[in-house]
């Protein structure tokens, strides 16, 4: 019996006995508890996902297709002002951790999706450094979701009571490209606030790229924005980006109603894009539910085509058209979804037509 467990636990990758010690050690953990500080303050934290998806383009049959998401994060909080966190996913690509399933059967790919250190040297500062989430209050317009930036940032307030706060950050997107580096510089100030049933809040951003023609050569691709012959970039790219939204409370739920217009500052042609998107979230039958709609219009050089949203009009910019999403928390840290999407190839109005839908499953802890 011996010996079959030993095989057992070493046909276990490494990776998940460590997370397995994690599990058996911390709950056993009480006040008096000799365990340093940093394991007692050690979170974990996950989701898997099922989609079922369906794409239908001008001129082309639809096509279907299944989809995993697994995720697994890390949080350590050191001491009051340190604060280490990773997470490892499936293996999709920079703006998706989704993995087909395809390959008869294959095996599939785990990678480190974040790992960044936090440090607050005081209740007004933070300091983010490493592999991160999106430290900027944006919606999908710019950034899709899944993207872990890479650098650093500052943010917090001027003063204590003053309603103003700042982000700050650089990023690197490659830095030995042709002898020169290849980054971002964004800045954003933003408030937020409420009055009894009423929140708002509102920001001014702008992020400037900077040599980033040639970012093309190393797999980015165009993704609607203007390339020349040799696939460069042919505009600059300093982007205003602009925050509102107001919610308000509805029953027993909110009622959220959020503008973000953009303009491209480093070119005058094709440099506009918005986004008005209006969402529910509350309780249906006793159970957690949202629903939200928008509708986007984005100009062939309004952002980086890129990093925007990968699933409306395929992810891409000179494109416009409808969203609807919907969840359904069926039973407790599971939930039901689907999403919609109505795109046209053209930010016009007059290009070819997209259209996706998304059925999922999530299970999250």
């Amino acid at each position: 019996m011996k010996r079959l467990l030993q095989t057992h636990l070493s046909s276990m990758p490494r990776l998940a006995l460590m997370f397995l010690a994690f599990s058996i050690a911390i709950p056993a953990v009480n006040g008096e508890s000799d365990l340093p500080l940093w394991l007692v303050q050690t979170k974990l934290s996950g989701d898997f996902r099922y989609r079922h998806e369906g794409i239908d383009k001008t001129l082309t049959a639809a096509q279907y297709r299944n989809r995993i998401r697994y995720r697994l994060a890390l949080d350590t909080q050191i001491n009051e002002k340190v604060k280490l966190g990773a997470r490892f996913a499936s293996q999709g690509d920079w703006r998706s951790t989704n993995q087909d399933l395809k390959g008869e059967f294959s095996q599939k790919g785990i990678v480190l999706d974040r790992a960044y250190m936090e440090i607050s040297p005081c209740e007004l500062r933070k300091i983010t450094a490493g592999k991160f989430g999106n430290p900027f209050w944006t919606t999908d317009l710019l950034w899709d979701h899944d993207i872990s930036f890479e650098g650093g940032a500052i943010s917090g307030k001027f003063a204590e009571g003053f309603p103003l706060k700042f982000g700050v950050g650089g990023f690197w997107l490659e830095p030995y490209k042709s002898g020169h580096a290849s980054g971002l510089l964004y800045g954003q100030l933003l408030a937020k606030g409420k009055n009894e049933d009423l929140e708002w809040g509102g920001a001014v951003g702008l992020h400037g790229y900077s040599n980033i023609d040639g970012l093309n050569a190393v797999g980015f691709g165009s993704f609607g924005n203007t390339v020349d012959s040799a696939g460069n970039y042919v505009a600059e790219f300093t982007i205003l980006d602009v925050m509102a939204q107001v919610t308000k409370k509805v029953g027993s739920g909110k009622l959220e109603v959020t503008l973000n217009p953009v303009t491209n500052l480093g070119t005058e042609e094709e440099n506009l894009g918005w986004l008005a998107m209006l969402k529910w979230k509350g309780k249906l039958a006793d159970h957690a539910s949202s629903l939200s709609y928008d509708y986007r219009v984005l100009e062939a050089d309004a952002v980086v085509g890129a990093f925007t949203d990968s699933d409306p009009a395929g992810g891409r910019t000179d494109q416009r058209g409808h969203r609807v999403v919907a969840d359904f928390e069926a039973i407790e840290n599971f939930l039901l979804g689907g999403s919609a999407y109505f795109n046209t190839l053209s930010a016009s109005g007059d290009g070819d037509w997209y259209q996706r839908w998304m059925l999922d499953m999530l299970v999250k802890f």
